[in-house]
């Protein structure tokens, strides 16, 4: 028997080595059992060595005998561990096992964690040259969950955050998604791996670029905690939002699922060597003092421009250069107010179209909300009451109604601009005057 049936049947699992002396086994239902080996224990006891304190000590070296000093050297010897045994000599033992044997030999090739795609290649050509029929193997800490775990020891490890470099090379991958082009790009720092990430949106603006930024900055925050790019990727893939964009293998369904991808890509490439130039450290190239004040009034300049031109100050949307001036991106920001005074042109309220051209232009004055209130009082003395909806049939009530409806909608899309409570006042308010007026139109 092998795995989790030997475990059961408290017998040997086949020609594999010990696991670990002591470790975790996981079962289907969740549980977590701890387990010893009853021959280490048995052979402990013949020596007279065995305690609980001495156990204990195997437990917190994960499972391992090497480096404890109370055991004598030909127990350490007999009772080595799967990753203690070269993954040579795994091979070596499963191909001595197959001469003799008809059917496929099972035995699992173990791995440390640290294993080079050029290590398991090896392991490969050497289990076919030696004539196994079938061979596995298994990196540790490989999945997230497994079958066998080490036990670990409590001890608290704390991360320590990797510095980021002045300058560093880096490998950039395009993708496509429902918000545009996505444009991924990992840095790298000698001795240290990839350690920031950066993410843009090709020329999109607003909420999503700021996603974009918000993903690239946990993302190299990960990295530099020790975190792998395969890690932060299988985060990040499968986080399906919006329209999905390609077919098969090549789906991308998110923005975020576009940047686990390209992480992923990324970090293959990185386990097959293909970075080596991207990973060597950049030397920055020194400048003197009168250079470096020339770079630093050079920054504030361009940190100024981009705070005034780069987003629209009320909504918050991308600016775009028109006719000489810097436009906002976001038709909703004052599309509304302007449909609005387009039609309320044919109207007789002309005061009213002045005062939208005034909000538009952001020079509008708090005073005419007091104006309209009075106005409002005064249509409200001249009409009945009313106990049930109204449908306005004559044309001027219905265009009135219509320019309720344009204000209703301009007032919910103010609501994003800043100092915009007296705008918003005068607008609901405004809806209400109109509504008063369609409904004196409608009586005539």
């Amino acid at each position: 028997p092998t795995g989790t049936i030997s475990v059961v049947a408290d017998a040997s699992s086949g020609i594999e080595p010990l696991f670990s002396l002591g470790y975790q086994k996981n079962t289907v239902e969740g549980k977590v059992l701890q387990v010893m080996n009853p021959v280490f224990i048995e052979e402990l006891k013949k020596r007279n060595i065995y305690s609980e304190q001495l156990l204990d000590k195997v437990i917190k070296n994960g499972g391992k005998i090497a480096e404890i000093r109370e055991i004598p050297e030909e127990v350490k010897e007999i009772f080595r561990t799967a990753l203690e045994i070269s993954p040579e000599w795994h091979v070596r033992i499963q191909a001595a096992f197959q001469k003799y044997t008809d059917n496929a030999v099972s035995k699992t090739i173990n791995f440390p964690k640290e294993a080079t795609v050029d290590e398991v290649r090896k392991a490969y050509l050497l289990a076919y040259s030696l004539g196994t029929k079938g061979v596995t193997i298994y990196r540790s800490g490989s999945r997230e969950k497994e079958v066998i775990q080490q036990v670990k020891s409590k001890k608290l490890i704390v991360p320590v955050k990797k510095p980021t470099p002045e300058a560093a090379r880096g490998v950039r991958l395009r993708k496509p998604c429902d918000a545009g082009r996505v444009y991924t790009s990992v840095f790298f720092e000698e001795g240290n791996g990839p350690v920031e990430v950066f993410v843009n949106l090709g020329k999109s603006g607003g909420y999503m670029a700021g996603s974009a930024e918000v993903t690239g900055r946990l993302a190299s925050l990960s990295l530099k905690y020790g975190a792998t790019l395969e890690e932060v990727a299988e985060e990040l893939v499968g986080i399906s939002c919006g329209q999905r964009i390609g077919f098969g293998n090549g789906t991308v369904l998110s923005m975020f699922d576009a940047v686990g991808k390209s992480l992923l890509e990324i970090s293959r490439g990185e386990q097959l060597d293909l970075f080596q130039e991207e990973k060597q450290k950049l030397v920055v190239p020194k400048v003197n003092g009168k250079q470096q004040n020339l770079i630093n009034e050079t920054r504030i300049k361009q940190t100024d421009l981009e705070s005034k031109f780069s987003a629209c100050p009320d909504c918050g949307s991308p600016l775009y250069a028109e006719e000489g001036c810097y436009k906002c991106s976001n038709n909703f920001c004052v599309g509304a107010l302007d449909e609005a005074q387009a039609v309320l042109g044919g109207l007789g309220l002309e005061e009213i179209q002045g005062d939208l051209y005034q909000i538009m232009a952001l020079k509008f004055n708090k005073k005419r909300i007091l104006d309209l209130e009075s106005k409002i009082k005064i249509l409200e003395g001249e009409l009945e009451p009313v106990d049930k909806f109204i449908i306005f049939q004559k044309t001027e009530a219905v265009y009135l109604n219509w320019v309720r409806t344009i204000i209703r909608r301009a007032e919910r899309k103010v609501m994003v601009w800043k100092n915009n409570k007296d705008i918003l006042v005068y607008l609901n308010r405004l809806s209400d005057f109109i509504y008063l007026k369609a409904r004196k139109a409608e009586e005539k």
